[in-house]
């Protein structure tokens, strides 16, 4: 009888290393797999692929696991924990941070803050741990936060090579934190400056490599154009986001509220979406469009060629801010636009008389796919 060796399982196979390049892949999923109930411990089943400090991985099971052992030890939510602490002593208002199981702030993603919030965390850290009179962490924390703890020349884009800290990448100019789809805290010791964006996009070096190009040089000017202040007051000022022009009714509106639309499929492939139903009813003077998954629905308003800004409730009653427009293109196409305010996300739904089906397509797909339930700040 010959040796086939010992039978692999699908769960041996999740303990096992999994290079992608020249770096270890993060091991969120595989947490999850080996324990969807309690997460920490899924992480600690996966063994360590390399002795510490050898090998760099983005792997934001360490940073969830953390963020669950200050609130074992404290009794306290991690954003109740920083409150006295970090949150107030800075000005930084309400926030909110998704759960992971219920009760639980996931630590490493779904914080929810201002721009302007951001920038007061960047500030503190260009103040070496200092805000006012008071220091809020040691200046030595700061030192090695924020000095590259290991090597990251592996990877793709030239700013995310220059190394990795406690929580901060190293950039070609300071260091940063990175959040997803271009939400950046740029800290730039040289130039004395804080750069904090929020956006919406997936080409986030591209982004990166305009600041350097553009922003960067500018922060080193000892005097002030005032004639290009100006200016750029003026195109600031002048900044809109244009809405879509279209038909605000049909001729037939008993064939558009009939029924709702299944949404049946994405136009761009890889634009994943958790909605299942489109449908169109009119409200009053306004037009209002209900978006349904399996398990939630949410109702909100669109106006023809203007956003509509409005806090409709889902099923839980929980506020998720939108800003809708939408109108018909023609007799046989409806549009509808709709910009979650509290997030970097926006949906594009169209929904077709002759099919009698839906298409809901993200620009940028979220991290989960877009359900109702994250498409909002925890409150």
């Amino acid at each position: 009888m010959s040796d086939t060796g010992p039978a692999t399982t699908a769960h041996d196979a999740l303990l096992r290393p999994v290079r992608e390049g020249n770096a270890f892949e993060e091991t969120i999923e595989r947490a999850r797999a080996l324990d969807p109930a309690e997460p920490v411990r899924g992480f600690l089943l996966i063994p360590p692929d390399r002795p510490p400090g050898t090998v760099f991985a983005y792997n934001q099971p360490c940073t969830y696991t953390l963020a669950a052992i200050i609130q074992r030890r404290t009794g306290q939510r991690l954003s109740e924990y920083l409150r006295p602490r970090l949150l107030d002593p800075l000005g930084i208002g309400a926030v909110g941070w998704q759960c992971w199981p219920a009760g639980r702030e996931l630590g490493f993603s779904g914080l929810f803050a201002r721009t302007e919030d951001v920038a007061k965390l960047g500030q503190l850290y260009l103040q070496r741990g200092r805000w006012g009179k008071d220091h809020l962490f040691p200046e030595t924390y700061v030192e090695v936060a924020t000095y590259s703890q290991i090597s990251t020349s592996a990877m793709e884009n030239p700013d995310w090579r220059q190394g990795y800290g406690y929580q901060f990448w190293m950039a070609r100019h300071g260091y940063r934190g990175d959040g997803a789809f271009a939400q950046f805290c740029l800290v730039l010791p040289e130039q004395d400056a804080v750069v904090a964006m929020t956006g919406g996009t997936e080409a986030t070096q591209t982004v990166l490599d305009h600041v350097w190009d553009h922003l960067l040089p500018g922060l080193g000017s000892a005097s002030t154009d005032e004639a290009a202040l100006a200016e750029l007051e003026e195109r600031l000022c002048a900044l809109h986001l244009p809405a879509r022009q279209t038909q605000p009714s049909p001729v037939r509106w008993e064939d558009w509220t009939a029924a709702p639309f299944p949404v049946t499929s994405a136009r761009d492939p890889s634009s994943r979406t958790t909605i299942a139903s489109v449908a169109v009813a009119r409200a009053d003077d306004r037009l209002e469009v209900t978006i349904s998954e399996r398990d939630n629905t949410m109702s909100f308003a669109v106006a023809n060629g203007e956003w509509l800004v409005s806090e409709p409730r889902d099923v839980h009653g929980d506020v998720v801010p939108v800003a809708g427009s939408g109108g018909w293109l023609d007799e046989q196409t409806f549009l509808a636009e709709v910009i979650f305010l509290e997030t970097p996300h926006r949906m594009d739904i169209v929904c077709s008389l002759p099919a009698r089906t839906a298409d809901a397509s993200w620009l940028v797909t979220p991290l989960d796919g877009g359900r109702l339930q994250t498409l909002h700040r925890p409150r």
